[in-house]
């Protein structure tokens, strides 16, 4: 039958008139239909049992509810049989471990089929790679410059306006040139081609399954390495020491053995992660704390840098003997450059100094020798261009000799000063040795804590107060040195000292020890505090002036040789003076300067019935600096220094005349500062 408005719809491109011919009674009955045969072919009625549900009552115990849940499910499909298939992997008994050239064999054999898997693998990755390289080239080729000129022919305008004249030299040709991007077809073909090729490379490589030899060769390996870890602990159990290592040995040489070919094993990203956990499973029972294999532990990372992500973590030479703890230290200061930058801070980072020599109990050569070892790598590391790695390298050995000092203390304590003392003359060591020497020795009497850390160490750039209060309280607080030490360790510093302003071409020190005067300053304050402190201890109940008649003037010879101006020469008549330090070296000499009229007021602080003091000031002040050769500079800085004193400003305060050269020597030291023609007069 002819319907126009039909027509109508489909000329216009429209398809309303199509549900027109839908049947939608028959697509319902088959519906309901198909619903219906779902129903029959389950033996489920949906209609009946929504009905029937609602006449059951709800069962009140959730487990009898769970079950009824459970049997109202259909029965599951039965899973198809379990087919073990181990007809390829090799049994492998315990008293195979106990063979060990078969064992050998096995492991080889297995690493090897490994290894070919690896090889097939490489060249498929090469091959995947060169095709994505040869894509990336041809999609820089895909657009061409291409230059087109154009020329364009101007002629003359001959048509003006009325009553304007036209001048015009002739036609002009106008030329562009033109630079377009093209698609180059011919490329466009190739990336196409590459793309197919990567495509069916892929497809080939996911299709193919691991191949046999791959699945065994791992399968039996690990089951080695898990029947190793049996025997192993059956073994400790039973007590068996030969056995075990036996074991032990096997375990060894199955590690090396994995890490010889762990170069090409990791080229392949699962078989890494697989060897990977089976060189840290083995490693851990095997070379963690291993003495016998220490150093080979050491020195594999350190010729094969790849190998150090896994051996590194294995170090340990803190749980090894002494002597093989020394041989390690003595290895990895050999190794302390640029060369093995990354790999040897990590190495040394695994000693602990102080766990051995706490659990070890080394003798007392040994401690000396790893003494010797902290301070040449510290010498070693300041010939280093300093960066990064070098001051980490620093910090680690340093940290190392302070903890040499901290055992036992003060067992090395005057070895290391003299060793400090004989590497500073020549520039060896950074100042900051120093620093954590004299921290260490503070650390003795002044634990240090979060709230006191500041005012109980010494850092470089303190001012005389800083220095003073941490001085101060050392004295009063430590116990480890006694007097006699003390004593020593000044009898020790005077003459180290005298001697190299004996050898010093200037005849001063400050030029040579111009970098270490801050901590050299630090270290006289220290002993000469404390000998005050244990002087007093030593000689209780003596008279101060007493005491005074020996302690000031060793105090004074103490700063001699880097305040006193000395005389070179036996001939009186021609003796030349030697003066204590150079007009540039003004500003760092005060800091001595400081020290020793620090020293003199915590004299007079601790002994305030002592009225003897200033005598000794006065009497050394005036032999010593009363010469027509003192400079000015000189004579003016000690003047000016010694006039802080107390007794001194005390003196000043009650006597306001001016002295005369009829007066005594405490007259006229009450008028510091004196000038260079009055000390002449008097002396």
């Amino acid at each position: 039958m002819y319907e126009p408005n039909d027509l109508t719809h489909i000329i216009n491109g429209s398809h309303e008139w199509l549900s027109d011919l839908i049947n939608h009674k028959l697509i319902k009955e088959n519906k309901l239909e198909c619903v219906q045969n779902w129903c029959d072919l389950f033996g489920k009625n949906i209609l009946n049992s929504s009905q029937s549900n609602r006449r059951i009552p709800l069962e009140k115990d959730p487990i009898t509810r769970i079950i009824n849940r459970l049997k109202s499910y259909d029965d599951p499909i039965k899973s198809p049989d379990f087919v073990l298939r181990l007809s390829d992997i090799q049994t492998i008994s315990t008293n195979m471990l106990y063979h060990k050239d078969h064992l050998q064999n096995i492991v080889q054999l297995n690493i090897k089929q490994i290894v070919q898997f690896i090889k097939v693998y490489r060249m498929q990755t090469v091959c995947h790679e060169n095709l994505d390289n040869r894509y990336i080239d041809g999609v820089k080729m895909v657009y061409v410059q291409v230059d087109s000129t154009t020329r364009v022919q101007a002629v003359c305008d001959y048509k003006t306006k009325k009553g304007s004249t036209s001048s015009c030299a002739g036609a002009a040709e106008i030329t562009f040139q033109i630079r377009e991007a093209k698609l180059n077809s011919d490329v466009v073909e190739i990336n196409s081609n590459n793309r197919s090729e990567l495509d069916t490379l892929i497809i080939d490589i996911l299709g193919n399954l691991l191949p046999r030899s791959l699945t065994t060769a791992c399968t039996t390996m690990n089951l080695i390495i898990q029947l190793i870890f049996n025997e192993l602990n059956a073994l400790i159990k039973i007590g068996d020491i030969a056995l075990v290592a036996d074991i032990q040995s096997s375990g060894v040489w199955l590690f090396y053995t994995l890490m010889s070919e762990y170069a090409i094993l990791k080229t392949c990203p699962f078989i890494e992660k697989f060897v990977l956990n089976m060189l840290q499973s083995i490693g851990n029972v095997f070379i963690l704390n291993n003495e016998n294999e220490c150093l080979r532990v050491q020195n594999t990372p350190l010729n094969y840098s790849e190998l150090a992500d896994i051996l590194i973590p294995l170090f340990s030479p803190s749980s090894a003997s002494t002597n093989t703890f020394m041989q390690a230290y003595k290895n990895i200061v050999d190794h302390c450059n640029a060369q093995y930058e990354p790999i040897a801070l990590s190495l040394l980072s695994k000693f602990s100094v102080s766990v051995c020599l706490s659990t070890k109990q080394p003798l007392l050569h040994e401690r000396s020798i790893l003494m010797d070892y902290c301070i040449g790598a510290l010498i070693l590391v300041k010939q280093q261009t300093r960066s990064d790695y070098t001051w980490s390298l620093h910090e680690i050995f340093s940290q190392h000799l302070c903890e040499i000092m901290d055992h036992d203390f003060p067992e090395h304590y005057g070895e290391i000063l003299l060793k400090l003392l004989d590497h500073s003359k020549e520039g060896r060591i950074y100042c900051q040795v120093w620093f954590n020497i004299l921290n260490t020795i503070l650390a003795q009497a002044v634990p240090t804590t979060q709230t006191n850390a500041v005012r109980t160490i010494l850092l470089p750039g303190m001012s005389t107060d800083q220095l003073r209060d941490v001085v101060r309280r050392y004295a009063t607080d430590q116990r480890s040195l006694s007097s006699q030490e003390l004593q020593e360790t000044l009898h020790l510093l005077t003459t180290h000292f005298a001697n190299e302003r004996l050898k010093s071409a200037t005849g001063e020190l400050y030029s040579k020890y111009n970098v270490y005067i801050e901590p050299l300053v630090g270290l006289y304050a220290m002993v000469s505090h404390a000998l005050v402190v244990g002087t007093l201890q030593s000689y209780r109940g003596m008279l101060a002036n007493k005491i005074c008649e020996f302690l000031v003037p060793t105090l004074i010879s103490m700063f001699g040789p880097w305040l006193e101006p000395w005389y070179e020469g036996w001939n009186t008549d021609h003796k030349s003076l030697k003066l204590p330090w150079l007009a540039t070296d003004t500003s760092i000499s005060a800091l001595m300067i400081d020290a020793l009229v620090e020293c003199i007021t915590f004299v007079l602080d601790t002994m305030p019935a002592c009225d003897n003091v200033l005598s000794y000031i006065c009497q050394w002040y005036i032999k010593m600096f009363a010469h027509i050769q003192t400079n000015d500079y000189i004579f003016d800085r000690t003047s000016i220094a010694l006039s802080c004193v107390p007794c001194i400003k005390k003196e000043r305060s009650q006597n306001k005349q001016a002295p005369s050269p009829t007066m005594g020597t405490t007259e006229c030291c009450s008028s510091f500062p004196l000038t260079k023609r009055l000390s002449l007069a008097i002396y």
